[in-house]
């Protein structure tokens, strides 16, 4: 069961526009909802959806250093697909689950069309700067079950922050009395699909089915991604 502290979005402090909020928010649940209700044929095996989430106010600059300590800026990923998740190493279900989906994903893309599959970026940005240090997060991303070639972000609590607000990321640090350094984050908990030209083509929760997450990212790749 997932904790409730990993449950939240907490908006720390950061300016989303309610209808947006309420959108990404809604999405979510809906998949958590659906996975559970029984399958309906239809003409196609694409969300209905899939391509109505590209929202312009997703997204933006960020300078950050991956885990090798190399800088890293929203135009190195320019040219390629990338999956952009918000997690932290310490996250205990919720961000091991994501990344997990993520690699599911771009596994059935892989067989639908391998060389996208091949071109697609996975990414981790830490929203706990404090203990993921680049050093923990080269190590947490060698994951045997975490996508091949994840990369990790992490930088100064400003710039992880200025990077969060860009991706409309709500977060908030929950404090440990009784063990200061085991706290946790509250956090919303999205997969960005970022294009080539580095806008949101749509977002996915880890609720998601990865075959039909898959055959979205290909649909979209048809029209341009």
């Amino acid at each position: 069961m997932k904790k409730d502290n990993e449950k939240k979005t907490i908006l720390s402090g950061l300016f989303i526009p309610v209808s947006l909020l309420v959108l990404i928010l809604g999405y979510a649940a809906y998949q958590n909802f659906s996975r559970h209700l029984p399958s309906v044929a239809k003409s196609s095996d694409v969300d209905d959806e899939c391509n109505s989430r590209a929202y312009g106010e997703i997204g933006g600059p960020f300078s950050l250093i991956d885990q090798d300590g190399k800088p890293k800026t929203e135009k190195d990923f320019l040219g390629s697909p990338t999956m952009i998740y918000f997690g932290y190493t310490y996250c205990p279900d919720i961000c091991p689950n994501s990344l997990l989906f993520m690699e599911r994903t771009i596994f059935e893309l892989s067989a639908q069309n391998k060389e996208l599959a091949a071109q697609i970026k996975p990414v981790l940005i830490t929203i706990d700067p404090a203990r993921d240090s680049k050093e923990r997060l080269k190590e947490y991303v060698s994951t045997p079950s975490f996508p091949q070639g994840l990369m990790a972000l992490t930088g100064s609590e400003d710039a992880i922050s200025k990077a969060a607000k860009a991706f409309k990321v709500a977060y908030n640090k929950v404090e440990n009395k009784q063990s200061p350094q085991n706290y946790t984050m509250d956090h919303s908990s999205i997969i960005y699909l970022m294009g080539r030209d580095g806008k949101l083509k749509t977002f996915f929760s880890d609720q998601a089915d990865p075959k039909k997450t898959a055959q979205c990212i290909a649909s979209i790749n048809k029209s341009g991604l």
